[in-house]
């Protein structure tokens, strides 16, 4: 029995184009990555040249400073974005970071807000979970979870993870993938560039929760624009981390706790709540919209994809330590 030449023909351009928008994906991020290495790089001998006596205290402490400096980030992105601009062209500007599809309403903004920031308690619950059954076996990844749910200590650092940063990673994300996969179903756009920007955070844990809040990301920037996205992302890193965890910083831990799983909870219910009112129009949107499964099986077996994955999951493994 001869090949169905439709299905062979669609198998064939949905893998190059995967594998074009996954290369382009991977360029940015190692453009991002390599930037960093190499200021830091430059940053360190610039300053053992100038400090050769420097004493080992002070030099723990130099080390300890770049991690909280964000300047090199920030040129990364900067740096990366060349990339996507080179690889969507005049389509960036004419038409993924500009298309409206439906007028937003001040109901319907707060409604995404609270379903967005209800997985803020998924996120906790998981990070708990997997921390306990990595103790079980002698490890730990609580250095990944602080990590994700650090707030940012300079003036770099606030202006990347607040704002730079999302915008960046909604241009490249819910702009240039999202409407690169557009072509193949909405659905399908909105779950891989989900499920894309889950991995590239290379943190299991963040990474869940981002692959979480992409999809909501995704239908938002799909269903109304890339500016309502931008926004969500913005108010959960700006005022959700920093400016909540500037306000109650100088309480003790159990109060901080106390604070944030109050605050969490209520977004919870309400989002849930929400969902459920919502569950029919939920239903018929995925049911109207999803793809053919080959699709994602096409999808996860092209070759920059598997690449793009692996250097991740590599890169998150760094973070398991031995309890010690």
């Amino acid at each position: 029995m001869e090949p169905d030449i439709n299905v062979t023909e669609d198998k064939k351009n949905l893998k190059k184009e995967i594998n074009y928008t996954a290369r382009s994906l991977f360029l940015y991020e190692l453009v991002m990555f390599s930037t960093v290495v190499v200021c830091s790089v430059f940053s360190i001998l610039i300053t053992m040249m100038r400090n050769r006596n420097m004493s080992d205290s002070d030099y723990d402490a130099f080390i300890a400073s770049i991690g909280e400096n964000a300047w090199s980030s920030i040129l990364g992105i900067a740096l990366g974005l060349i990339v996507i601009f080179i690889y969507r062209k005049k389509e960036l500007l004419k038409n993924d970071l500009t298309i409206v599809q439906n007028k937003m309403t001040t109901s319907t903004f707060v409604g995404l807000l609270f379903i967005f920031m209800s997985v803020q308690t998924l996120f906790g619950l998981i990070g708990m979970l997997a921390e306990f059954l990595l103790n079980t076996f002698g490890y730990t990844m609580l250095g990944q979870i602080e990590t994700a749910t650090a707030t940012s200590t300079t003036l770099s650092m606030f202006l990347y993870a607040s704002f730079l940063g999302p915008i960046a990673e909604e241009i490249v994300f819910r702009g240039a993938m999202l409407r690169s996969f557009q072509k193949f179903g909405k659905l399908y756009a909105i779950v891989i560039s989900a499920i894309l920007f889950g991995v590239f955070h290379s943190n299991f844990i963040q990474g869940i929760f981002a692959a979480v809040v992409g999809l909501i990301l995704g239908y938002v920037a799909m269903e109304y624009s890339f500016k309502w996205a931008v926004l969500l992302h913005i108010i959960n890193n700006f005022i959700f981390s920093d400016v909540m965890g500037f306000l109650i910083k100088g309480l003790s831990e159990d109060q901080q706790n106390l604070i944030t799983t109050f605050i969490n909870s209520i977004f919870f219910l309400v989002g849930m709540i929400i969902l459920f009112i919502n569950r029919k129009k939920l239903f018929i949107y995925l049911r109207d919209n999803k793809s053919p499964k080959h699709q994602y099986k096409y999808t996860f077996t092209t070759l920059w994809i598997i690449l793009f994955i692996a250097v991740n999951i590599f890169l998150a493994l760094d973070g398991i330590e031995k309890l010690t």
